[in-house]
């Protein structure tokens, strides 16, 4: 069972308070909490460790007008698009090859490169 409370009148303002038999469903452990849209497809899961887990089956869009910072390695699986000029400070791998650094040998003679 699961209870919708309607917050205005309209189905897309609901809120809705699972019953402990709905929420076994979720295998929630203590301490997690779960925020969704099931019509949707969509989740937020705050695991009891303190991680988040998101799944949407469309876009993510994060509105942050004083930017975003991710603190740790990230992973992307997938392409990655940037709109903007982007700093990098350390190593920068492409390819596996580190760029910083990387050279060429000239035909003439010596190495071209490093980058600048």
């Amino acid at each position: 069972m699961f209870v919708v409370l309607p917050m205005s009148g309209r189905a897309s303002d609901a809120v809705g308070i699972p019953n402990a038999s709905w929420l076994r469903k979720l295998e929630l452990k203590p301490g997690e909490m779960y925020v969704g849209n099931d019509v949707a497809g969509t989740r937020i899961l705050f695991k009891e460790a303190g991680g988040i887990e998101v799944l949407a089956t469309a876009d993510v869009v994060v509105h942050a007008p004083r930017g975003a910072v991710v603190n740790g390695d990230t992973t992307v699986n997938g392409n990655a698009v940037i709109n903007g000029d982007t700093d990098i400070t350390g190593t920068l791998k492409v390819a596996g090859v580190v760029v910083n650094g990387h050279v060429h040998a000239n035909p003439e003679g010596g190495n071209v490169g490093p980058m600048e």
